[in-house]
């Protein structure tokens, strides 16, 4: 549940207790932004390749997506199911996910298209 952001300068962590942590890791104090980010406990964190958005997935059945300048939420992905993990394609144009369900799903992030659905 944690992820560095492309430059790794912010390490995002995903706990149980339901919120999100982006701690600055060269930061003076070492001081974490915290977002009160699903109603589920994050179970997948990952950053797109510029940094500017943050992908969240969990038990609350949806991915999230972040700006990571203003903390604000952009848009939610929802799911069927749980979300086990998450990735962000190398150019970030792409999000996969594994549902508990075993339903693996591919999204358009730009858009939240379902493009791919298939079994594990």
């Amino acid at each position: 549940m944690y992820a560095f952001s492309p430059d790794g300068r912010t390490l995002a962590a995903g706990e149980y207790g339901l919120t999100l942590r982006l701690w600055d890791v060269f930061g003076p104090h070492f001081e974490a932004r915290t977002l009160k980010s699903h109603s589920g406990v994050v179970t997948s964190v990952a950053f797109s390749p510029d940094g500017m958005t943050l992908f969240t997935a969990g038990t609350a059945r949806a991915i999230r997506l972040w700006d990571t300048v203003t903390l604000q939420q952009r848009f939610t992905i929802p799911h069927e199911s749980s979300i086990d993990c998450m990735a962000v394609s190398t150019d970030g144009n792409l999000v996969a996910s594994s549902e508990r369900n075993g339903i693996v799903r591919f999204w358009r992030a730009a858009t939240k298209d379902e493009v791919r659905v298939a079994d594990r």
